[in-house]
Formats: structure tokens, sequence, C-alpha cells
């Protein structure tokens, strides 16, 4: 035996099968008058609204962020075929190289454990923490020379790709 709530949905629904002007004569029975369903309609447009205004909200945040990211001058990365990209705040070397279709080399994903993804930090060098673990070692492997890093997935501030190429990277 089904439980009771379905039991009565089942009723409603034999009964709207019998007689077609049943949700007219519930409706009736019911005492709607017109504020109450001018009400009813008032909460349902307002819980629409917020509904959509809830699901619009990370992307107009996210646009915001990056509108005053851009007003604020953040570093560019120059690559030397001479395109420039903006680096988000957080947003690390490699991640701003492939968020703008640049290629680069990263076997290992920027983890620094190949050297595939060696860059030359032109400025900014002495805001960056210096190489330790996996980095420092693979740095020593390959006897790098001052501001060569290859961790660039921990890098996030203005750095130079070198892997064939060598772009600039500063504040305008």
């Amino acid at each position: 035996m089904p439980p009771k709530p379905i039991q009565h949905i089942h009723q409603v629904l034999r009964e709207a099968e019998e007689s077609p002007d049943y949700v007219q004569h519930s409706l009736a029975d019911a005492n709607i008058t017109a504020a109450v369903r001018t009400e009813t309609r008032r909460m349902a447009e307002i819980g629409w609204s917020a509904h959509f205004a809830l699901v619009l909200l990370p992307f107009v945040a996210r646009e915001v962020r990056a509108w005053r990211h851009r007003r604020r001058q953040p570093p560019r990365l120059t690559h030397a075929g001479g395109r420039t990209v903006l680096m988000m705040p957080g947003a690390t070397v490699l991640e701003t190289l492939r968020e703008h279709g640049i290629a680069h080399a990263s076997v290992c994903g920027g983890r620094a454990r190949c050297t595939t993804c060696r860059i030359q930090v032109t400025k900014g060098m002495e805001t960056l923490p210096l190489p330790e673990g996996l980095e420092a070692k693979a740095l020593a492997r390959i006897a790098a020379t001052p501001g060569l890093r290859t961790r660039i997935r921990s890098i996030t501030s203005p750095s130079t790709p070198r892997n064939g190429a060598r772009p600039r990277v500063g504040r305008r």
C-alpha cells in the first residue's frame, strides 16, 4: 500500500480525469482572491530574479575582477614574436602562456622535473622566492645562469619564457 501523500495524489488525478471542471471547482473552493494571486506572482518573480542573479553573479564578478586588474596596469608578458599578454593575479607564467595560445614546451607540466620550460626572469627577480627543492636541483644540474628558472607553474610575477624565444617582460 503506497504512503498517504501518494494516495492523495492518485485521488486528485482520478477526480481530475473524471471531471474536466475539477481544477476550476478546486480553485473556487480555495477562496483565492485576486490580491492573493498578485502577491503569489510577485513572490515568484522575486524568486526567479534572485535565482538568475545568483547564477550570473560569478560571471559578472569574474569580469569585474578582470576589468579592475587591467585598469591597474598589471604585469605584462611580452613574447619574442611581439605579442604582449596580461598576467592575472595568481596566474602562473605557464598558465598565462597557455591561456593566450602561446606554445611553450613543458613536458612535466611545469613541475621542475625535466627543465624544458625554462624562463629567463628579466624584471622582478627580487620579488620571487629563491629556487628550492626540485627546482634548485634541476637548475644546479643544468648549470643555470642567474635569473633562469624552471618551475614556471609556481612563478606568478613577470618572467620570460626561454624555449628558443626570448620575450621581454615588464610594465608599461
